[in-house]
């Protein structure tokens, strides 16, 4: 009789770890990580169609160490992937304007589906193991003719962003003096400015792209240099240098300037 009840309890044990195993997990929100997404107004510009979204890092819950991935992909209408943008980070507890662009022309007309994808992954709390949670969500996509269009927002004519050489000067910073290029712009909210200097012989000098996108519809933007080299830290001589700019996503301009470089030898 107690080998029979033993046999009983053992089969009663079992089935419950089974249940417990089989239990679903907890289906969080991305609102739950502080993940959030805006979509931005899309628009085509030079025979590409791009779609804009505003994205905040979030942090899975009781985690710690956090980061953020935003990826994408283009699905036609057999479901089939026809396009993908990389996954890439979003510094932890910042807010990033992505933009994804494709060109449709070479594409059946028809319906497509954008699905922007977000994963929020953290340490968990006194086990250090890795939390992760993900996130889809989707826009549907109508192309026709040689645009397209967004279905899941209010599209206006899109305006072409602007980004233009306005002055140089030499100013003085942390005891040094450095140049300072100023731009003028409009419409470039939500994008990053990019800036190459090239020396006289044509060697690359110095890159760079703005810490963050540019925060208002129109004003200045500036960057600065300090005269060395970006590759491998050795002080430039004064010359003529040239100067390349430009927006992301769009070609760049160049301008060529004197620069007077600071105790320079």
């Amino acid at each position: 009789m107690r080998k029979l009840l033993k046999v009983i309890l053992a089969a009663v044990l079992a089935g419950a770890m089974l249940f417990a195993l089989c239990m679903p997990g907890h289906a969080i929100m991305a609102s739950e990580c502080g993940t959030f997404v805006t979509k931005n107004p899309s628009y085509n510009k030079d025979g590409q169609y791009y779609m804009s979204f505003t994205i905040q890092a979030g942090q899975p819950p009781n985690t710690s160490g956090y980061t953020t991935l935003a990826s994408a992909r283009l699905i036609n209408s057999a479901g089939q992937t026809v396009a993908t943008w990389p996954q890439r980070e979003i510094s932890s507890g910042t807010t990033q304007t992505r933009e994804y662009y494709t060109s449709y022309s070479n594409r059946p007309h028809g319906t497509y589906t954008f699905a922007l994808d977000i994963t929020s992954r953290g340490r968990e709390y006194g086990t250090g193991k890795t939390i992760s949670y993900s996130f889809t969500w989707k826009y549907t996509v109508n192309h026709t003719g040689g645009s397209s269009s967004n279905s899941n927002s209010n599209n206006s004519t899109a305006v072409t962003p602007k980004f233009t050489y306005y002055s140089k000067e030499l100013v003085h910073s942390n005891g040094n003096y450095v140049n300072k290029f100023v731009f003028n712009h409009s419409n470039a909210k939500g994008i990053y400015a990019n800036l190459e200097i090239f020396d006289p012989s044509g060697y690359k000098v110095f890159s760079r792209r703005g810490d963050n996108p540019i925060s208002s519809n129109s004003g200045t933007y500036w960057f600065t240099w300090n005269g060395y080299s970006s590759n491998g830290g050795w002080k430039c001589q004064s010359g003529n240098y040239t100067l390349k700019y430009w927006l992301s996503g769009q070609s760049a301009k160049q301008v060529q300037l004197y620069l007077q470089i600071s105790g320079e030898g």
